[in-house]
């Protein structure tokens, strides 16, 4: 193929540390591989163990021409490849040993592909100082990293204990579930209540041993953050919230304030024409290209109690039952890593992403009589090395709402009954810093369906069903699970939902 197609092409030297492997999910071979192993499973096994030996090898010009050529006849002839496997395909359920192990191969190929071309996250810092340093990648990072690094004067660092969103789970919509639990997911647990979660081990502290009632907390790890194993929902929140922020004396952050930056971010495919919504921003907001029979009679049951049909619960008003927005394009995760970070970081020299590091503490400069100033970050990178890098400008914490302040206090910041409790100095006394944590809760609700309408796994997993989202980007797997939405008041003395 390489003498066919002698496209030169820039190729670096694997000796270059501009190009680390990062690892994708992790996949462990089938431990049964004796005579009553399926030809499946096998197949996965020897894709896992080609996958392990290709680790760190340098994907050279033949091979990735051989694979950009393949894509392409795929993709030229998509709608035929996909009819020819249909009648056949449904019958086929692919192993999750085999699908990891196919998206470990993916991704490989992708961050090999695009290491050759752009600019890529690094194992560690290059420079001991920078103007900016951002810690976390998530949907805040990811933003004030793409806006700052537009003026090419400043340098920034963004440090993310996570590894990249390159891996064809997170591209597809319906596998959100598959991203939970992984090492994309900081997977923590809530402490022991006797009120929910009663079917769920306490496994992540030792002194809960043995005892239910520790909720699941998923919270994103990687590239993107929350935005990479979330549902892809595009929800901003009630008006009435923002202008009560304002009211308790968060100036500026009303809601005709913050409008014209939800527009300004916003591609929204839909509502093209609404003055509530931007259509030139980088987050492209969709309607999914298939919903599920459900939706609809979720909406018409709404309807049929007395609750308004409502188009756009980001619009006018949020009241009513509305079908869900989606942060995706074609019919694939839109994150904000994809919209905001990775352009960014193609593109731009002034900015540096380290994945798969962490940050211990910030590190505080305090001069008797003035306030303490954040200096700089220590970190561990992923071969282990501990360093300092330093802050010319700012240090900004975009670590979640849990581990934000979870690293003040580990660097001398909040109360300090707290901090000495563990051994801590404190070098600044913030009482509220650790303290009113809020969140939605979740229930769930299980029925059984009269009609073969619902979602199952076989479905997602056959290869007429990735056929038919890999080559055409149709099927069950474009759907996000979450497809419709009812805002409305509990009690009627209420102002807003």
């Amino acid at each position: 193929l390489s003498l066919l197609l002698p496209l030169p092409l820039p190729l670096r030297e694997p000796s270059v540390p501009y190009f680390p492997r990062f690892p994708c999910l992790s996949f462990a071979p089938s431990q049964s591989q004796g005579p009553g192993s399926s030809p499946l499973k096998l197949l996965a096994d020897i894709m896992a163990k080609q996958q392990a030996a290709a680790r760190g090898v340098f994907m050279d010009k033949s091979t990735l021409l051989s694979t950009a050529l393949v894509v392409a006849l795929a993709v030229i002839f998509q709608d035929d490849v996909a009819n020819m496997l249909h009648p056949i395909g449904n019958s086929i359920v692919l192993p999750d040993e085999l699908l990891r192990a196919t998206s470990n191969l993916v991704c490989d190929v992708q961050e090999k592909t695009m290491g050759l071309f752009f600019n890529m996250p690094k194992v560690k810092p290059t420079m001991d100082k920078y103007d900016y340093v951002i810690v976390g990648a998530g949907s805040s990072g990811g933003v004030l990293a793409s806006r700052l690094s537009e003026d090419p004067s400043v340098s920034v660092l963004v440090i993310e204990a996570g590894p990249t969103d390159k891996h064809l789970f997170v591209d597809m919509p319906l596998a959100s579930p598959f991203l939970q639990g992984t090492e994309r997911d900081w997977a923590l647990q809530i402490e022991p209540t006797e009120f929910a979660c009663q079917g769920m081990d306490c496994t992540k502290d030792e002194q809960h041993a043995g005892k239910t009632g520790c909720c699941r907390w998923p919270m994103g790890r990687g590239l993107g953050g929350g935005s990479t194993i979330n549902y892809m929902a595009y929800v901003r929140g009630n008006p009435e919230d923002f202008n009560e922020w304002d009211r308790m004396g968060a100036t500026g952050w009303n809601y005709s304030a913050v409008l014209p930056y939800f527009k300004k971010s916003e591609n929204n495919k839909v509502f093209r024409f609404s003055s509530f919504h931007g259509t030139d921003g980088p987050l492209d907001v969709n309607d999914p290209r298939e919903r599920n029979p459900i939706t609809a009679a979720f909406v018409d049951g709404c309807k049929d109690v007395g609750l308004e049909d409502n188009p756009d619960y980001n619009g006018e008003h949020q009241e009513g039952c509305s079908r869900l927005q989606f942060t995706t394009r074609d019919s694939e995760r839109w994150s904000v890593s994809k919209a905001f970070l990775w352009p960014a970081l193609r593109s731009r020299t002034n900015l540096e992403v380290v994945a798969l590091a962490d940050v211990l503490k910030v590190e505080l400069d305090c001069q008797k009589g003035k306030k303490c100033r954040a200096s700089g970050v220590t970190l561990r990178d992923r071969t282990g090395a501990v360093t300092t890098v330093q802050a010319g400008k700012e240090v900004i914490l975009t670590a979640s709402a849990v581990m934000t302040p979870k690293l003040m206090m580990l660097s001398g910041i909040g109360p300090k009954a707290e901090l000495e409790r563990h051994g801590i100095a404190t070098k600044v006394e913030l009482p509220g810093v650790g303290q009113n944590l809020q969140d939605h809760n979740f229930f769930v609700m299980i029925f059984n369906g009269t009609k073969p309408v619902s979602y199952r796994k076989r479905d997602a997993t056959s290869v007429s069903g990735l056929a038919n989202w890999l080559l055409r980007r149709r099927g069950v797997l474009t759907s996000c699970l979450l497809e419709g939405t009812m805002f409305t008041r509990t009690r009627h003395n209420l102002t807003v939902p």
